[in-house]
């Protein structure tokens, strides 16, 4: 809501003007903050002529603003800072980034006009997901916030981590395949059609693999806008094709399929569904609103159905060893470490230590996945060149043999 003031400052000066703030109390809490004493203060009837009440976070937040935000506010609350005093602070250090800045002051204004902490949070399901507000507010009710934001940070900087050896594993087979292509895509369209009128010239039957080059070639400098549209085409419809849940489920049946990536795929999941449900768990959460939120977090949809049954089978009163039984993506080793923990009770240690063997396991598929690939892009590039050089030289050898005889 817009309000406008009138105040006066220590020094006597009456200053008026303009705010942002979910209500009036939050108004006069933010004025006061400032050192101002307000003489005035009412709702603006321009609210709705065109300025921008904060009651809607801004668009533009990335994970890795909310993972600073995490960091900030659990290292100022672990310091004994109140969490109004903290959010203050945490404006004064991100005022580089304004979005970040903006939402940071969306929350402030709810906390000090009444409002809690994770229902401030809530009303932001975009940036906070509901594994976030959950977890805030059984934080808030166990007195436990400080070391919830803590384990928050670590799921945050696990998945980034994961995330960023995934990209950076893949950027150099990925910069070897762009430099391959581009490079038989200049020999097909300028070096080859200039060989081509050599051997026109000469007018001799030219063996098949020459006349295939050839043809690619042709393709290569006559149709090259085809190919390229035809690409972008085809990469535009696999994104939307895999944004509809018939495609995104056969996308993720594909990955769970291949061989190669399958590991990567289902270690990564398991590794996350392992962490955050411990996390979750420790944090006071019941197991049934643990599972819904840990299934929503998932990306293999996959997965996601399976525990979507697991769940099911928990609202009858299945235990979550039994539930997992029928699950065939979930590895036997985490059905049995799962079976374990609620035998002596350790489930949320025991779920805990297999997310970290996985996330281990992430790492090691990853560092084979690249020792593979590099060889293998290496190899694919040597037989298409050597192709091409095949091709070209065997008209020369034609003709040698030929004046040989």
């Amino acid at each position: 809501m817009l309000f406008k003031y009138k105040a006066k400052k220590m020094t006597g000066e009456v200053v008026d003007g303009e705010l942002d703030a979910v209500s009036r109390a939050a108004a006069y809490a933010l004025l006061q903050k400032q050192g101002f004493f307000p003489t005035l203060l009412e709702e603006a009837k321009e609210h709705a002529t065109g300025l921008r009440a904060l009651t809607v976070a801004p668009k533009k937040i990335k994970k890795k603003d909310v993972a600073e935000f995490t960091r900030g506010l659990a290292d100022l609350l672990d310091s004994g800072v109140s969490l109004a005093r903290a959010l203050t602070i945490l404006k004064d250090q991100v005022k580089s980034n304004k979005p970040l800045l903006e939402l940071i002051n969306l929350i402030h204004q709810e906390v000090i006009g009444g409002n809690t902490f994770s229902s401030a949070l809530a009303k932001h399901p975009k940036i906070f997901p509901p594994l976030y507000s959950s977890m805030i507010y059984s934080g808030e009710v166990a007195g436990t916030l400080p070391a919830v934001l803590n384990e928050l940070e670590q799921i945050f900087e696990s998945d980034e981590e994961i995330k960023s050896k995934v990209k950076s594993a893949m950027a150099y087979p990925v910069m070897m395949a762009i430099v391959g292509i581009g490079t038989v895509w200049i020999l097909l369209a300028f070096v080859i059609p200039k060989l081509a009128k050599m051997f026109a010239d000469m007018g001799q039957a030219l063996p098949f693999l020459t006349q295939m080059l050839l043809t690619a070639s042709a393709i290569a400098s006559r149709w090259w806008y085809v190919f390229l549209g035809g690409v972008v085409g085809g990469w535009v419809f696999l994104r939307q094709f895999y944004r509809t849940k018939p495609g995104r489920l056969l996308i993720d049946k594909i990955k769970l399929s291949v061989p190669v990536f399958k590991d990567l795929e289902l270690k990564s999941e398991v590794s996350r569904f392992a962490r955050t449900l411990s996390s979750m768990l420790h944090s006071g959460i019941p197991i049934l609103t643990a599972m819904k939120i840990v299934t929503d977090i998932l990306s293999n949809q996959v997965i996601v159905h399976e525990l979507a049954g697991v769940q099911v089978e928990l609202k009858e009163g299945s235990s979550l060893s039994d539930a997992l039984k029928r699950c065939k993506t979930i590895p036997l080793p985490v059905k049995n470490v799962v079976a374990v923990g609620e035998e002596s009770g350790n489930l949320e240690a025991s779920l805990k230590k297999t997310g970290e063997a996985y996330s281990r396991e992430v790492e090691r598929t990853i560092k084979v996945l690249t020792s593979l690939m590099e060889p293998a892009m290496i190899l694919v590039m040597g037989l298409v060149v050597g192709f091409m050089v095949v091709a070209m030289l065997l008209p020369i050898f034609d003709i040698n043999l030929a004046g040989v005889k």
